[in-house]
């Protein structure tokens, strides 16, 4: 098997057949790999959520499944703080793997200086096509992928690189966040990590989650919303409050819409 950069899987310890497709798909590309225990939000108590997350942010209220993933993504970079990698590649437990990801990782450390995060997850859209608002200026290239700066949201944390430094910054002086992880490394609207932070994509996306063969139970978790006026005028501004600069950019020629793929090479 081969080693190299630190991969690592977010497995819950009741998810046993989702750890089991990882594993077939991992060794089939011959990569050397380790489980983290995801944190579970039917057994979590609130003093394990509360070190670091807060349940009341910008945005809905969250619930105790998107808590737990949080926790579990803290934990993994802490994890990883412990080695002297550079860098280490995040999987969630439900993704397809392209067979060019064994390709992937070993050409994206290179740009380690270049991004603090690479997303290389393509989240299922309700559209037909995935369309992200992403920079223009300092594309990354190279023979196996494509990288752009996003500058809008991108939801879902499936599949994605982090620096040491940027982990380091996470888990030592932002410690704790009040929204879901997804937006705090992936949405501007919310986020003052994710905007001073190079936060690049990834074309063709490596990774998307197997909705056919596995089902999230974090979007269907029944969070308690508030019915204020005010606060739903506050969502209203956090959901919209990019447009503006993302415009700008687009009409100075600085910023496109890219329509992101799945590279379907599968490797099972």
């Amino acid at each position: 098997m081969k080693t190299g950069p630190h991969i690592y899987v977010l497995n819950l310890d009741r998810h046993k057949a989702r750890l089991e497709n990882m594993r077939h798909q991992l060794e089939i590309l011959g990569l050397a790999w380790e489980r983290i225990a995801a944190v579970d939000a039917q057994q979590a108590s609130e003093e394990e959520l509360k070190e670091y997350t807060d349940a009341t942010g910008p945005i809905p209220r969250m619930g105790a499944g998107a808590r737990a993933c949080t926790v579990g993504h803290f934990k993994i970079w802490k994890t990883f703080l412990e080695t002297d990698a550079p860098v280490a590649f995040i999987l969630e437990d439900d993704v397809r793997i392209s067979e060019r990801f064994s390709d992937f990782v070993e050409a994206a450390p290179s740009y380690s200086n270049e991004v603090d995060i690479l997303n290389f997850n393509r989240q299922n859209s309700k559209r037909e096509q995935k369309k992200l608002v992403v920079s223009k200026i300092n594309p990354l290239i190279d023979s196996t992928f494509e990288g752009k700066q996003l500058l809008g949201p991108h939801y879902g944390t499936a599949g994605y690189m982090i620096t040491r430094s940027t982990a380091e910054r996470l888990c030592h002086r932002i410690k704790r966040t009040n929204v879901p992880i997804d937006h705090l490394l992936f949405n501007p609207n919310v986020s003052t990590f994710n905007r001073s932070s190079r936060i690049y994509q990834a074309f063709p996306a490596i990774v998307e989650p197997d909705v056919e063969k596995f089902q999230t139970s974090i979007q269907k978790e029944n969070i308690p919303t508030s019915t204020h006026w005010w606060k739903k005028l506050a969502r209203l501004y956090y959901e919209t409050n990019r447009i503006p600069s993302m415009l700008t950019h687009y009409i100075l020629g600085r910023a496109e819409i890219q329509i992101l793929d799945f590279d379907a090479s599968e490797n099972y």
